[in-house]
């Protein structure tokens, strides 16, 4: 027996037009695969067969192939939901562990140490024994910090006055202390790397997911057509698009030309009866 896999559309011809001779058995519910993994209780197909088919097929013969596709796409649809369901909550794990571990890590930062804590505006770091802090040019330290600088706030951080201006890298003043302090070093520095680390793990796992389900849908093509075989041993020629976001998942049935349908081994004028 001659089989057929005719009209394969790749994803952007999705919507093209059946021809004259083609009859359309569009899937039922929501668009596309990821519709009726959602929705597997919908009916899939029609049991209503068109009379354009009845030249060729019988009630009978368009039901039992129906109930073939249909049950097909329920069994993948039950495997697609379990896969989904570990999947997605894996992916969702990893990255809420990649968040948390970037957050564990503290950068490099300053303290004062000085007996007296933060300056007043009339009081010297050097007499009064407290710090003062300077947002100052990044380079060598400044020799007068209050004509070469400008006073801020008690800050931890290393960095002040940050910019980034368009197309240029992010430039920082950085921060002085006037005073006695300490530099406290990076806490939990293993974090950001593991971080990005189970991040990307996430990340992999998401395109994973995808990437299976897109294979899925070439497999599914290939396990509803193998139900095809009886009727294109009546001279059909049937094919299955899987669907997308821009058009529902469908049979396409390319009928036989009028004008050439074969009877037993004869070529005759008119339509197919089948023996």
């Amino acid at each position: 027996r001659q089989s057929a896999r005719l009209f394969r559309q790749p994803r952007a011809m999705g919507n093209y037009n059946p021809g004259p001779n083609t009859v359309r058995i569009e899937q039922q519910g929501c668009g596309g695969n990821i519709g009726l993994m959602l929705s597997p209780n919908v009916t899939i197909f029609s049991a209503d067969m068109n009379p354009r088919l009845a030249p060729y097929l019988s009630e009978a013969d368009y039901k039992c192939v129906i109930d073939k596709c249909s049950e097909t796409l329920r069994a993948d649809a039950r495997r697609s939901r379990t896969a989904c369901f570990f999947q997605l909550p894996f992916v969702l794990v990893l990255w809420i562990l990649g968040v948390a571990c970037a957050l564990l890590r503290k950068p490099e930062s300053i303290a004062c140490v000085a007996a007296n804590g933060d300056c007043g505006s009339d009081d010297s770091p050097h007499v009064d024994g407290c710090c003062k802090w300077w947002c100052c040019a990044p380079g060598p330290a400044p020799l007068d910090f209050a004509r070469e600088c400008t006073a801020v706030g008690r800050t931890a951080n290393t960095e002040c006055m940050c910019r980034r201006e368009s197309g240029e890298p992010k430039a920082c003043n950085a921060t002085y202390v006037e005073g006695e302090y300490e530099v406290v070093p990076v806490e939990n520095s293993w974090a950001f790397p593991v971080a990005i680390v189970v991040g990307g793990l996430g990340f992999v796992g998401l395109i994973a997911a995808a990437s299976w389900y897109r294979l899925g849908q070439f497999r599914i093509v290939g396990k509803v057509e193998s139900h095809f075989d009886d009727w294109t041993s009546r001279g059909l020629k049937c094919s299955y698009y899987a669907g997308d976001e821009h058009s529902k998942a469908r049979i396409d049935v390319a009928l036989p030309p009028p004008s050439e349908v074969v009877i037993g081994s004869s070529t005759v004028e008119g339509y197919l009866v089948p023996m």
